[in-house]
């Protein structure tokens, strides 16, 4: 599980730097992040691919999933969490 989150997380922040990738190609294997990384308990992976992700989708969704990420943060002492999540899920933000 721990390499699948990972693989996901790097492909996402490849495909948001890809020229030629939609947005999408980004969104979907974050969705899958988060999926896998709640199902083995990947607080810190699973916070920074909310984060990334409500940075891609905006809106009420985003603004949720955002909100749950800075949550976890917070009651995690984390200073600066758009610093962690990045170390976590480098380069996911749409050009």
């Amino acid at each position: 599980g721990y390499a699948t989150v990972y693989a996901l997380l790097l492909r996402a922040g490849i495909a948001a730097v890809a020229p030629s990738a939609s947005r999408e190609d980004a969104i979907v294997p974050l969705r899958a992040a988060i999926a896998v990384a709640a199902q083995h308990d990947m607080a810190l992976h699973l916070a920074a691919a909310r984060d990334r992700l409500a940075g891609l989708l905006g809106g009420d969704e985003g603004a949720a999933l955002r909100a749950t990420a800075a949550a976890y943060a917070s009651t995690e002492g984390v200073v600066a969490p758009g610093r962690m999540f990045e170390v976590q899920a480098p380069g996911i933000a749409w050009r």
